[in-house]
């Protein structure tokens, strides 16, 4: 049997952005010997469902259910979950308790709160009480499940070997003092000349951080 990564996307103009990375990290992966899966989380992309519909605990059973599927198709025993800014938010809240994962990949997660206050503009609100980000529509459900949060989630990456891989100028505090904290067992890559591959005006060289892709891919080697 095998070893299988399932790489859980970010969404709405992230998603667009990190859509190229996230293609050529999977068949980076593949070349190395994985089994790959990609998805789309329920409301978004491909998937069934409008992008109103999105919601974390959505996404987090889709990250249950991608776990699943790739097991059954490829027949592998053991995955390491890889998850993307809000990806990575879904990532924590399964991967940590689900019998075939053994490793997580954590890259630039976002700030919950940050991103909730970001996503919240009163002016972007909509006639049936829902904002507008970036051009993506996003439930006023959906934030209130990123205020509500649960940052203790994020001390659970104690119980599996994780890859943190951050390329931002200011990380969220709240993985800087796991990083420092006494318990933390994980590894932690920091990138921060890499920073322009989410950035909404560089699609080109900036969407495939090369450099990350070696780490990851080396970390799961």
């Amino acid at each position: 049997m095998g070893e299988g990564i399932v790489l859980c996307p970010p969404f709405g103009s992230e998603y667009i952005r990190a859509h190229r990375a996230l293609r050529v990290l999977g068949d980076r992966l593949a070349g190395a010997g994985f089994d790959v899966f990609r998805f789309d989380y329920f409301g978004t992309g491909d998937s069934g469902g409008t992008g109103k519909q999105l919601s974390l605990g959505g996404a987090s059973e889709d990250v249950s259910a991608a776990i699943d599927e790739l097991c059954a198709i490829a027949g592998v025993e053991r995955v390491t979950v890889a998850g993307v800014r809000f990806g990575a938010l879904a990532a924590i809240r399964v991967a940590p308790g689900h019998d075939r994962v053994d490793r997580l990949i954590l890259w630039d997660p976002v700030d919950s709160e940050a991103a909730a206050e970001a996503m919240s503009d009163p002016e972007t609100l909509d006639d049936q009480g829902d904002f507008w980000h970036d051009g993506y529509p996003v439930a006023a459900s959906l934030v209130t499940e990123l205020r509500q949060f649960d940052e203790s989630a994020w001390n659970r990456t104690a119980e599996l070997p994780t890859l943190i891989v951050c390329s931002e100028a200011t990380p969220p505090e709240r993985l800087r003092r796991l990083h420092a904290g006494d318990a933390w067992t994980g590894s932690w890559a920091d990138f921060p000349e890499e920073v322009s591959w989410a950035q909404v005006n560089d699609l080109g060289h900036g969407a495939v951080p090369v450099r990350i892709f070696d780490r990851i891919v080396a970390w799961c080697t």
